[in-house]
């Protein structure tokens, strides 16, 4: 993709400009935090806590589903 289709589906309104920015910027300092943050962290509960949070994403999707 260049340049060109990036501006067309900025200028069209496909996708909002500002709120791409914000979410480029706050995830690229959070991708570092998050780094750091799990190397000190241990395993199990790292493990333990995207359990979680697979767990509560499955039960969302069926709760969508059912609903």
């Amino acid at each position: 993709m260049d340049f060109t289709w990036i501006l067309i589906i900025f200028t069209i309104g496909i996708m909002l400009l500002i709120p791409s920015l914000t979410l480029i910027a706050a995830s690229t300092i959070a991708s570092s935090f998050g780094a750091n943050l799990s190397k000190k962290m241990n395993i199990k509960l790292l493990q333990w806590i995207l359990a979680v949070l697979i767990m509560a994403t499955v039960i969302k999707i069926w709760m969508s589903i059912l609903a």
